[in-house]
């Protein structure tokens, strides 16, 4: 009596781990999926935006490319803190620049309104320049 409750004890464990193993892995592969869905620029931008779909792959391409460079600076610790803030600014205005070559002039001022309403949304959070870490380059403090 007692094996067969041993046994169909580790049977109902064996059986719980691996159900929870697929939950984990559906609900990481379900946040994959939404959070790649159309790329950064997916869903409501590239509605409001009306981006084609070889806009979308070009720029979702862009960003793909702009993200690894940015997380290699990141990593690249033979770089002063000040070197990489410069190369860094150098990736956001390359980025900038191929983006324009990408929009059609009305897409490049929607997005500069969209950008600029999300500044002004963020400021009005407490997330303005240098988001906490210390007053930003033109700002001195008091």
């Amino acid at each position: 009596m007692h094996r067969r409750f041993a046994v169909l004890a580790f049977v109902c464990a064996v059986l719980l781990l691996f159900g929870q193993a697929a939950a984990a892995q559906q609900a990481g592969e379900g946040k994959a999926k939404r959070g790649r869905a159309g790329g950064p620029l997916g869903g409501r931008i590239a509605q409001e935006l009306n981006l084609t779909e070889d806009q979308k792959a070009r720029l979702n391409t862009l960003f793909d490319q702009h993200r690894e460079q940015m997380g290699a600076l990141r990593q690249d610790t033979s770089l002063t803190q000040e070197q990489r803030r410069e190369k860094m600014r150098e990736l956001r205005e390359s980025m900038h620049t191929q983006m324009t070559g990408i929009l059609t002039p009305e897409q490049q001022e929607k997005f500069r309104e969209l950008r600029q309403q999300r500044g002004k949304r963020a400021g009005a959070r407490g997330h303005g320049p240098g988001r906490g870490r210390g007053p930003g380059p033109s700002r001195q403090p008091e």
